[in-house]
């Protein structure tokens, strides 16, 4: 069903979420509507090069990312965007992508808008409502809302434990460490505060970018590759959970992806999702992922969590609490039978991988 804006200059929709939280079923859903023009991670480096045929080649058959089932190419909706050689999306620029991944609202990043708005008025020239769906900027929802104020902004977070393993299971499959660079590379991009403090507790390197993008992130990802399984975790938690405590206070709505799992919820969620956009969007197709592991931490995560909220609680409260919560729950589940206990976790904090 079309939605409620029938001129073209219909509100954005921002969808924030975070890496392995179902965000591109959800975008999907989104996109199956003729009335939407659905943009598909607006901030991933692969835009500055991407060839006509590169982007029909993307899909998620061939992505081994465990995604749904696509009627077109993940970017299809950038081909009138495209330039010829060598390539690349009109006015991106590789260092959107996490560069900026903590940036507050008072840095401005005129190219960044421009951009941002580029895409938005293609939209609304076809008359059709923008979405746009990011795993790269639930540190920027405070930025996105000072210079895009009108848009409605959408979060959708999962058990932060469950995205991790889904990252980790998927670089023990194909050997790509992207999941794990990440929070690596966006928390290293801090040049004073607890971040910076928190990459110093990890040994995390400030290399920068003006090395080469190419190359810096050459660097994280060897890097990711040999810090041990509790860095990992630790850094990937900080991150994510910084973001989100960012990120809530500027959303129109919040999502927890345990909630698309049973049919009462799913049927609230797209009530909800209609009174903010006017889009009638059926969440009833949800399948979700869910990991078998034990509901403790890896030995050792859990000194290092410690050190990271109080290193955190100052500035960053919520993330603190939250991640306190996380360290702090297992504990009180060990004597309960194990599903009982995920069950429980993934409602509010955390379920436990095996590595």
């Amino acid at each position: 069903m079309p939605g409620k804006f029938s001129s073209f200059t219909d509100p954005p929709v921002f969808l924030q979420t975070g890496f392995r939280t179902s965000g591109t079923w959800l975008w999907s859903r989104f996109r199956i509507d003729p009335a939407v023009m659905a943009f598909y991670e607006p901030l991933n480096e692969v835009l500055a090069t991407l060839s006509i045929d590169q982007l029909e080649r993307m899909r998620p058959r061939d992505a081994g990312l465990h995604h749904p089932a696509l009627d077109e190419p993940y970017f299809a909706e950038f081909r009138p965007l495209l330039q010829g050689n060598p390539g690349g999306v009109r006015l991106f620029d590789k260092a959107f992508a996490l560069q900026g991944y903590f940036d507050p609202p008072a840095v401005p990043n005129r190219k960044l808008q421009r951009y941002l708005q580029g895409l938005i008025d293609l939209a609304n020239e076809k008359e059709r409502q923008p979405v746009l769906k990011f795993t790269r900027a639930l540190g920027r929802a405070a930025w996105l809302r000072r210079y895009f104020p009108a848009a409605i902004q959408i979060m959708l977070r999962r058990c932060p434990m469950e995205q991790f393993h889904s990252g980790w299971r998927l670089h023990q499959e194909t050997g790509n460490p992207t999941f794990l660079m990440i929070p690596l590379y966006a928390l290293s991009r801090a040049e004073r505060g607890p971040l910076r403090r928190l990459c110093g507790l990890l040994d995390i390197p400030h290399i920068p970018s003006d090395i080469g993008l190419g190359e810096c992130v050459g660097h994280y990802n060897d890097l990711a590759r040999k810090l041990e399984i509790q860095t990992l975790i630790a850094a990937f938690l900080a991150m994510q959970l910084v973001a989100e405590s960012l990120c809530e206070p500027h959303v129109d709505l919040v999502i927890e992806a345990s909630c698309l799992e049973t049919a009462p919820m799913r049927r609230l969620l797209e009530r909800s999702i209609q009174d903010i956009t006017g889009f009638d969007i059926d969440l009833s197709g949800f399948v979700p992922v869910r990991s078998n592991a034990p509901v403790r931490l890896p030995a050792g995560t859990e000194d290092i969590c410690r050190q990271i909220c109080m290193i955190l609680k100052a500035e960053h409260p919520a993330a603190a609490r939250r991640l306190r919560d996380m360290i702090d729950v297992p504990h009180r589940m060990q004597d309960r039978p194990p599903s009982q206990a995920r069950a429980e976790l993934s409602t509010g904090a955390v379920t436990g991988a095996s590595f």
